[in-house]
C-alpha cells in the first residue's frame, strides 16, 4: 500500500512539475505549401522538398508567434536582431507535430501543418545574453551608438498614499400605464330603457434603470527614488552602457532642482513631468553639451496587500523608462514593466519588485540602443 501510495504521490509530482514548466511556454501552429518539381505521376515529395516545406511551416509558427497580444518589448527585442533567434529556430521550437499533411497530385501541391511548443526560456536567455554583451555584442554596439560617452539618468518616484473609492449610483425609472374597461348594459324595464357603466382600472409599474461607477482615484505622495536612480545606471554599465546622475550636471547644464518638481510629476494623472520642466532640461542639457542622450525613468509603487497563496506582503512596481536624443527632442528608447514583489517585510517587497523591474527595463533599453547601430 505504502509503494502505490508513493508512486501516486511522484506522478502528481511529476504532473505538476510538468504542468509548471509548460506554463512558460506557448503553443503554436503553422502552415506551409510547395508546388513540388516532379510530374503528377510523382509518389509525393521528396525528404529535401518536405524538410524545406517543413522550414517554412516553423517559421511561418514563429511569426505567429511574434504576432501573440500582450508581449510587444519581447517582440521589439527579438526584431531587433531577428536572424540570431532564426538561426536557432529548431531549439525554440519544440516538440514539433505535423496534424495534418496532404499532397494532391494533379496539382502537385504538397501542404503541411504542424504544431508546436515554443520555449520562451530559451528566448529569454537569449535576449539576456545580447542585453550583458555576449556573443552577438549589443551591449558594446549600444556604448558604440552613444559615442562612448555617459548618459544622463533623471529619477522620479512616487508612492500610493490613498485610495479614494466612489460609491455606485443608480437611477430607478418607474413607469406607470392605466388600463380602463367600460361595460355597459341595457335593462328594458316597462318600455324604458336604462344603461349602467362600470369600469376597472389596472396600473403596472416597470423598475429599470442604469448604473454608473466612477473609477477609484489614487492619490500619490513623493516616494523613494533611492532604488531606482542606484539600480538603473549600474544594469545601464552591466550592459557598456555609462550612465551620470542628474545631480552630477544639475551645476554645469544649470538643470533644475528635482525638489522643485517632483511634487508636480507625484500629482500627475499619468505620472509625467510637465511639459516646462521637460523643456527646460532639453535646452539646457543642448547648450551644456555634456551629454548626447538623457534617461527619465520613474517608479510608481502601490498595489499593498497579502498574497493569498502565500500570507506574505504583496506589493507592485511599475517602472516606466524613456530615452531622448539631446539634440534632436527625439525618443529613442522606452520601456514599461509591471513587477509584484512579495516578503514577510512591505519594504522588502517593494526592494524585490524594483530590482527585478529596473533590471528588465534596463536590459530592454539596452536592446533598442543597440538595434540603433545597425
Amino acid at each position: 500500500m505504502r509503494k502505490v501510495l508513493a508512486c501516486v504521490m511522484i506522478g502528481l509530482f511529476m504532473a505538476i512539475l510538468s504542468n509548471f514548466s509548460l506554463a512558460e511556454n506557448k503553443i503554436v501552429r503553422g502552415e506551409a505549401s510547395a508546388t513540388l518539381q516532379g510530374g503528377a505521376d510523382a509518389n509525393g515529395p521528396t525528404d529535401a522538398e518536405r524538410a524545406a516545406t517543413l522550414d517554412a511551416a516553423k517559421r511561418l509558427a514563429w511569426r505567429s508567434y511574434l504576432a501573440m497580444p500582450g508581449q510587444n518589448e519581447l517582440v521589439d527585442q527579438i526584431r531587433s536582431n531577428e536572424k540570431v533567434f532564426l538561426d536557432q529556430l529548431d531549439n525554440l521550437l519544440v516538440d514539433v507535430v505535423v496534424i495534418n499533411e496532404n499532397y494532391n497530385r494533379a496539382s502537385r501541391r504538397y501542404t503541411l501543418r504542424i504544431k508546436a511548443t515554443v520555449a520562451e526560456n530559451l528566448i529569454n536567455s537569449i535576449i539576456r545574453g545580447q542585453s550583458r554583451g555576449g556573443n552577438h555584442g549589443p551591449g558594446q554596439a549600444g556604448a558604440s551608438v552613444l559615442g562612448g560617452g555617459p548618459i544622463m539618468v533623471l529619477g522620479m518616484a512616487r508612492e500610493a498614499d490613498v485610495v479614494k473609492s466612489f460609491l455606485e449610483k443608480q437611477t430607478n425609472i418607474t413607469e406607470v400605464a392605466k388600463d380602463s374597461e367600460v361595460i355597459r348594459s341595457r335593462v328594458r324595464a316597462g318600455g324604458s330603457m336604462s344603461e349602467t357603466s362600470m369600469s376597472s382600472e389596472q396600473s403596472k409599474e416597470t423598475s429599470g434603470g442604469n448604473r454608473e461607477r466612477k473609477r477609484d482615484k489614487i492619490i500619490y505622495r513623493i516616494g523613494d527614488v533611492g532604488m531606482l536612480t542606484s539600480k538603473l545606471p549600474r544594469v545601464l554599465l552591466q550592459n557598456g552602457i555609462k550612465a551620470s546622475p542628474y545631480a552630477f550636471l544639475m551645476k554645469a547644464c544649470r538643470l533644475p532642482n528635482p525638489d522643485s518638481f517632483s511634487k508636480q510629476y507625484a500629482a500627475s494623472a499619468q505620472g509625467t513631468l510637465p511639459s516646462a520642466v521637460l523643456g527646460h532640461i532639453q535646452e539646457n542639457l543642448v547648450n551644456c553639451g555634456r551629454v548626447r542622450y538623457w534617461v527619465f525613468a520613474s517608479m510608481d509603487t502601490g498595489g499593498y496587500g497579502v498574497d493569498p497563496n502565500t500570507g506574505l506582503n504583496l506589493a507592485t512596481v511599475t517602472v516606466n523608462v524613456h530615452m531622448y536624443e539631446v539634440e534632436t527632442g527625439a525618443e529613442v528608447a522606452s520601456a514599461s514593466k509591471d513587477i509584484s514583489g512579495r516578503s514577510d517585510d512591505q519594504t522588502d517587497a517593494i526592494r524585490v519588485a524594483t530590482e527585478n523591474a529596473v533590471q528588465e527595463v534596463g536590459d530592454i533599453i539596452t536592446s533598442q540602443v543597440a538595434s540603433l547601430a545597425r
